[in-house]
């Protein structure tokens, strides 16, 4: 997970479709006491309306968009979430769509 980066004293509302994850989860944050968990929402990222508009400082998306339904829904969602200003983190690891005219970046 990316705890290590997170600033001390953050609130984390967490997002993930997998029902399972929340041990795994639980099992990682304790390494990190300084991380506070809001709450654990089952749920993948295109239906996470539960998170209220405008309620987050910043949103944090690693190494999902492969697995997403709709990619354009999922970034709608976290746009939707962040107050105005927020800022949104993203990490991914995804195929070059034209390897011949870029090969590997």
């Amino acid at each position: 997970t990316n705890f290590q980066f997170y600033p001390e004293g953050c609130h984390l509302i967490v997002v993930d479709p997998n029902p399972h994850f929340k041990t795994y989860y639980n099992e990682n944050r304790a390494k990190f006491p300084m991380i506070k968990s809001e709450e654990i929402i089952v749920a993948g990222g295109e239906d996470m309306d539960m998170v209220p508009d405008e309620s987050v400082d910043a949103v944090v998306v690693s190494l999902v968009f492969c697995s997403t339904q709709d990619t354009r829904k999922v970034l709608q969602q976290a746009l939707r979430g962040l107050v105005p200003g927020g800022k949104m983190y993203f990490v991914e690891h995804v195929r070059e769509w034209d390897g011949e005219k870029h090969g590997t970046r």
